[in-house]
């Protein structure tokens, strides 16, 4: 097996995650926040009428991506992106360390 005689393997997967997650918290209180426009008409209206023309010109999935960018470039969508990466490899080198001392 690839990954027999890999004892690094759970430590490193442990400092991934340790190291990943305090990231992720970090960019989370240390972000700045985007201020407040919710109360502007004008604003919610130019949402409005953007959300419509990216469906209409690129469909559900176009605007499901759209929002999913927008998300990602604020501090908390980034500090999940952190988190969510860290937590797959952490958790697969951590995982994979574990098959390497049984077998």
């Amino acid at each position: 097996m690839f990954f027999r005689g890999r004892p690094w393997l759970r430590p490193l997967g442990a400092f991934i995650l340790v190291f990943g997650l305090g990231s992720a918290a970090i960019v989370y209180w240390l972000g700045t926040k985007p201020e407040d426009l919710s109360a502007d008409p004008a604003t919610a209206r130019a949402y409005k009428n953007d959300a419509r023309n990216i469906e209409i010109n690129s469909g559900k999935t176009g605007a499901v991506i759209h929002n999913l960018l927008d998300e990602s470039r604020q501090p908390a969508g980034q500090a999940a992106l952190i988190a969510a990466g860290s937590i797959l490899v952490g958790g697969g080198c951590i995982y994979f360390g574990k098959l390497a001392n049984n077998a």
